[in-house]
């Protein structure tokens, strides 16, 4: 093996292929797929704040197929993330989104899609914004797969926290003071259910 590359098990190399054989089959996420390119690399800059992203996939423009699975205008683009997950319950995966913030990831993804794509003036004067959508898939067999839309009200949740942590991180390079998620103590309590087994 070379320096700094690394090589998966045969195990390992199974259950990607079979991951990837799942997302391509449902009927959503296969469509997105063929539509998009994938790993689409992002530069910009936001306020003075150079800023970058890696979207796993991104649609230009829906194709009516697409855009009618997705419920969205034709020529609609569509900025896709794939997650693996546990489980990939309907009910269970907007608390999972939001304590992993996902929704501010895509968010973030969306800005860049619109700093730099060619056609942005274009979707700004025909009113088109750009939707987010997740891509989960089981990470164990049968590999379910879910596709979620963001909603505007998630997308827009996103947004506000991108723009609450450029802040932050502006605050921080002009200080130069970086002091961390908690620089004080904590006090811990266990949660609800733990106080509920003891009693």
């Amino acid at each position: 093996l070379a320096t700094g590359v690394a090589s998966a098990t045969p195990d390992e190399d199974a259950t990607a292929r079979a991951i990837a054989a799942a997302v391509r089959a449902h009927p959503v996420a296969g469509l997105l797929l063929a539509e998009a390119r994938c790993e689409v690399p992002m530069h910009w800059t936001d306020g003075g704040t150079p800023c970058k992203g890696l979207a796993d996939a991104i649609v230009d423009g829906a194709s009516e197929a697409l855009a009618a699975a997705l419920d969205v205008p034709p020529g609609t683009p569509v900025v896709v993330d794939l997650k693996t997950t546990r489980d990939a319950e309907p009910d269970r995966l907007p608390s999972e989104v939001a304590r992993r913030r996902y929704h501010g990831q895509l968010a973030h993804y969306v800005a860049g899609l619109v700093a730099t794509h060619p056609d942005a003036e274009t979707w700004r004067a025909l009113d088109v914004d750009p939707v987010a959508v997740l891509v989960f898939v089981e990470s164990s067999a049968p590999h379910d797969v879910l596709v979620m839309r963001l909603s505007a009200h998630a997308l827009h949740a996103g947004s506000v926290l991108r723009h609450r942590l450029l802040d932050r991180l502006r605050e921080c390079e002009a200080s130069d003071d970086w002091p961390g998620a908690a620089p004080g103590v904590v006090v811990m309590d266990l949660p609800r259910w733990a106080d509920e087994e003891e009693s």
